[in-house]
């Protein structure tokens, strides 16, 4: 260490950095050397970058020359050079940015970040900059494949979690349409300066390059919600606040936070992944990144904590139907969902595991009137309700987490909601028939289950075959609206009965009057029902479809 700083010290002095006095590195740095250089009469930071091309470094001092009076090193001539060769790596020598770096911020020192922020994104929007030569954060599905198995080929350790954190990042993507510039997106403490409260220094632009704004912005969210063994976006939020007094998100921005947060939470640890295996980052700092960064944010970042019950609603309940189209059972789940998302997000479940811990629920409820008490009858209809809950909650923490609907969402899922609501008649008259002997409820039984699954399977073919031949899909309900009072009354009986939402209102009824019995023939009689005038409106429909072509 001795040895090097001398070499330092003797190369500065032959380009005419006189009276040097001391030569010191900083121990912070992961991937580049950087040392403090003290003169008579100036303070200096020369650093010698480990890997980079002096093309990127050019790309760098570019960048900087067009940050006018913000606070950020800018690279000193020696000799009408910018760049030098050291040791046989390059090196740039910068003018020392007074201030320290702080473990601990209080809102208005984070708001100064985001104010930063906000400045360099305005002063750098209509730059013709042509960025660094590797944009790290251009992840697409072809390149998160590649780079993982590259990872999974390698010895390195802890890699067992990067099927984990790919299958994450594979989930989230930036949005096009985002507003979008050059980004520092590695603003952190480590490379903020401060003077007493005051701002003082913006350091390490390596990783600059052309992304979105609000990526810069949630990369810093991240790191420094990150104290100690502890972390939280409660006090972080701060520098969205200072970033809005000089440039004011969009709409659009507003909306992909969340997500934009997730991509760049992933996106970091698979990144560091990658350079750790290309030999880019040192051990200890990649340790740090998979143990306690990975460990400590992942159990926290998709915490409610922060956010207010109303303004989650508003947030995850968006896609909830409105006015007629809702049943008054789902009112009541979604005031209960909210609660309960709040408490699930801070665990590492995703949305699939929630929705099979609610097929789970489901069906210990409907076996527990095998019991045949009346007590566990209110039990069982208690079950069925909190599955409905939990099935609300799936959704609720895809959107908070920014989660793709994907295979899940799209067609396990809805399935799922179809053989469960279709089987759930089997214990119920298997429960009636060990208490009552009566042959004719296990017929009944059978009616309300084919019933049930009949008018599942008919609207999916009626749907297929109008989106097909008449190229209507969710057109041709529009046509199906029901206008006269007849019609009117069937919907409202569809819609809060006889979905699978609005049964647990008469297995509430049935239960409490202690016959089961008579739920099974109701929902025999009337699916059967359904599956009829369903049949004959359809087949009605599509005559006349045909007589018009």
């Amino acid at each position: 260490m001795v040895e090097e700083t001398q070499e330092i010290k003797g190369f500065l002095e032959e380009r005419g950095i006189k009276e040097i006095k001391e030569v010191r590195r900083y121990e912070k740095g992961a991937v580049n050397k950087t040392y403090f250089v003290q003169t008579a009469s100036d303070a200096y930071t020369f650093r010698i970058y480990k890997t980079r091309s002096k093309f990127s470094i050019e790309a760098d001092i570019e960048l900087l020359s067009n940050l006018g009076k913000l606070p950020v090193p800018h690279p000193i001539s020696l000799g009408n050079e910018k760049i030098f060769r050291f040791d046989g790596k390059w090196s740039v020598l910068y003018p020392y940015l007074s201030g320290a770096h702080l473990e601990r911020f209080t809102s208005r020192e984070l708001e100064q970040v985001g104010e930063f922020l906000a400045r360099f994104h305005m002063q750098t929007q209509n730059l013709k900059w042509r960025g660094s030569v590797e944009n790290f954060y251009d992840l697409p599905l072809a390149k998160i494949q590649r780079i993982k198995h590259e990872i999974l080929a390698s010895d390195i350790p802890y890699k067992e979690k990067i099927d984990d954190i790919a299958k994450e990042l594979e989930a989230v993507s930036l949005n096009s349409h985002l507003p979008s510039g050059p980004i520092h997106v590695d603003v952190k403490p480590d490379n903020v300066l401060f003077e007493g409260d005051i701002l003082s220094g913006v350091l390490d632009f390596d990783n600059a390059y052309i992304g979105p704004f609000i990526l810069d912005v949630a990369k810093s969210m991240i790191w420094f919600g990150l104290e100690g063994k502890k972390f939280g976006f409660e006090k972080s939020v701060a520098i969205c606040k200072g970033y809005e007094k000089i440039r004011p998100l969009t709409e659009l921005e507003k909306k992909e936070l969340v997500n934009v947060i997730r991509f760049a939470f992933f996106s970091h640890v698979f990144i560091d992944y990658s350079m750790y295996v290309n030999g880019k980052t040192e051990l200890p700092y990649f340790e740090f990144i998979v143990k306690d960064f990975n460990d400590i944010i992942r159990k926290n970042m998709d915490s409610a904590q922060g956010h207010s019950i109303n303004e989650l609603r508003a947030r995850l309940q968006k896609t909830a139907p409105e006015g007629d189209n809702e049943t008054y059972v789902g009112r009541t789940v979604r005031f209960f969902s909210i609660y309960l998302t709040k408490i699930l997000v801070r665990t590492n479940l995703t949305p699939n595991e929630i929705t099979v811990i609610s097929i789970v629920i489901f069906f210990t409820g409907v076996s527990a009137y095998l019991f045949q008490s009346y007590f566990w009858n209110l039990a069982g209809v208690f079950f069925v309700y909190l599955s409905i809950v939990f099935d609300a909650c799936d959704g609720e923490i895809a959107r908070l987490r920014g989660n793709k609907s994907g295979i899940g969402g799209n067609y396990v899922e809805p399935l799922s909601h179809d053989i469960q609501y279709g089987l759930m008649f089997l214990p119920l008259t298997m429960a009636v028939y060990f208490g009552t002997h009566d042959v004719l409820i296990v017929y009944v039984g059978f009616t309300a289950t084919v019933s049930k699954l009949l008018c599942r399977f008919l609207l999916i073919r009626f749907e297929t075959v109008t989106k097909i031949q008449y190229g209507e899909g969710e057109g041709s309900k529009k046509d199906m609206r029901y206008v006269s009072f007849p019609h009117k009354v069937y919907k409202f009986f569809n819609r809060n009965i006889f979905s699978s939402v609005g049964l647990v209102t008469p297995l509430l009824l049935f239960s409490l009057i202690d016959r089961v019995d008579l739920f099974i023939w109701f929902f025999a009689l009337g699916f059967l029902g359904i599956f009829l005038v369903n049949f004959i409106y359809q087949i009605r429909y599509i005559s006349r479809k045909a007589s018009h072509d």
